[in-house]
């Protein structure tokens, strides 16, 4: 019964000009534009619809032979619950969390992470036959890291999904996948977008709470104590 609600999303559905998407496809456009869009805007009903944006998309990328962006779906599932969490009640004595700059211990960890994991899926990835392996691999690593530092509100995130989305964008429009190569251009306009506001609550803030809220190693660690 699984195989066959797979088969029926990732079902051809002709568009125009010998291209096609799926149903899998088209859910996923919506659901991650209006998604990318709620987080720019700083709205916690980002969470549940990435959920559902993740389960679209675990389904298209399995179809494509993306398995590393197929794999991320699960953790972007599972991240959203804990950024979700976070995003409530990881500020300080559990109240709700403020946008904050990245640290230098943090910032070295997640470009070490990105690295590292890199270094690790391409030979993985070649193994196993997979499309574009050092461009997949590294997508993954920068989404992984990007969205770590959105669940604990990090400014910085926005950086690391402009790297991704601009070599998302002809990844997936190489392999045929054009609405959502069109996705992630949206992506790429709205990350700009969120990165002008994030960056105005974040001068706000400084400005009206009693202290600064910088997110170094403890306040990672504090977010993942409420979280957990």
């Amino acid at each position: 019964m699984l195989h066959g609600i797979i088969d029926f999303l990732n079902q051809p559905i002709p568009l125009f000009a010998g291209m096609a998407t799926s149903l899998a496809e088209l859910v996923g456009f919506v659901t991650g534009a209006y998604c990318v869009w709620l987080v720019a805007k700083e709205n916690i009903w980002t969470f549940p619809i990435g959920m559902v944006n993740a389960a679209f998309f675990f389904i298209l990328f399995l179809e494509a032979r993306l398995y590393t962006d197929m794999w991320l779906q699960v953790f972007f599932f599972l991240v959203q619950i804990v950024g979700w969490v976070a995003w409530l009640k990881a500020g300080p004595n559990r109240t709700e969390l403020h946008v904050a700059r990245i640290s230098l211990p943090v910032a070295a960890v997640s470009a070490i992470g990105v690295g590292v994991f890199v270094y690790l899926m391409v030979p993985v990835l070649r193994e196993a036959h997979g499309a574009y392996p050092f461009a997949d691999s590294t997508t993954t690593g920068l989404s992984v890291a990007a969205q770590f530092l959105l669940s604990f509100k990090v400014l910085e995130n926005w950086l690391l999904w402009i790297a991704a989305d601009l070599i998302y964008i002809p990844v997936y429009a190489l392999k045929g996948l054009y609405f959502t190569s069109a996705l992630y251009v949206a992506f790429l306009i709205i990350c700009f977008v969120g990165i002008r506001h994030w960056w105005l609550v974040y001068k706000r803030n400084r400005e009206t709470l009693p202290t600064a809220e910088e997110v170094g190693l403890t306040g990672v660690q504090e977010g993942a104590r409420v979280a957990a």
